[in-house]
C-alpha cells in the first residue's frame, strides 16, 4: 500500500461535508486527519482514483468552488 496526502479547501459555507469526510474514513485502509485540511491516507489506489473518488462530494460551481490536491509521498520526497 502507497501513502498519500490528501489537502483541501472547502469553500461553500452552506454544503454539510459529512459525506466527504465519511467517503475518506470508508475507502482508506489506514487514515490520519493530521491538519484541518489535510489527511494522510494508506490505499491501493492511484492519487487520481482517490480524487476522482472524493470529487463528487465536493462543491464545485463557480465562483466558489471547492479545491483538492493528493499525491503520492514517501521517504524520498519528505523533508
Amino acid at each position: 500500500m502507497k501513502k498519500y496526502i490528501i489537502t483541501y479547501h472547502l469553500r461553500n459555507k452552506e454544503k454539510i461535508y459529512d459525506a466527504f469526510y465519511d467517503a475518506i474514513k470508508t475507502n482508506m485502509p489506514e487514515y490520519r486527519h493530521v491538519l484541518e485540511d489535510m489527511w494522510i491516507v494508506k490505499s491501493d489506489k492511484t492519487a487520481g482514483e482517490i480524487t476522482h473518488l472524493l470529487l463528487p462530494h465536493l462543491y464545485l460551481g463557480s465562483p466558489r468552488a471547492d479545491s483538492i490536491f493528493v499525491a503520492e509521498i514517501n521517504a524520498e520526497n519528505v523533508e
